[in-house]
């Protein structure tokens, strides 16, 4: 479940109902679905080549660890421009 990139946590949890039978349950926290990517405020870096830098295409959900690890691509991809000093917010 973790490799399909949905849920941010997954718990399984035995039940037991009698010997030798239990419920298996299975419980997760879903990450946030990703609708569309956007920039605004880019002079620099136009948003196609800021999309395929963070390979934006292949965003469907995000959490909070993802979303500054992209934070940091961008940072990258200014510094690689030599803007040192770029803000991502």
């Amino acid at each position: 479940l973790y490799t399909l990139g949905y849920f941010r946590n997954i718990q399984i949890i035995l039940d037991d109902v009698e010997q030798n039978v239990v419920d298996l349950i299975v419980s997760v926290t879903e990450k946030n679905k990703v609708s569309g990517v956007s920039f605004e405020g880019n002079t620099v870096i136009n948003s196609d080549k800021l999309s395929t830098g963070i390979n934006s295409s292949f965003i469907k959900t995000l959490d909070v660890e993802e979303l500054k690890s992209l934070e940091e691509q961008i940072q990258k991809l200014y510094r690689d421009k030599n803007y040192h000093h770029v803000a991502v917010t």
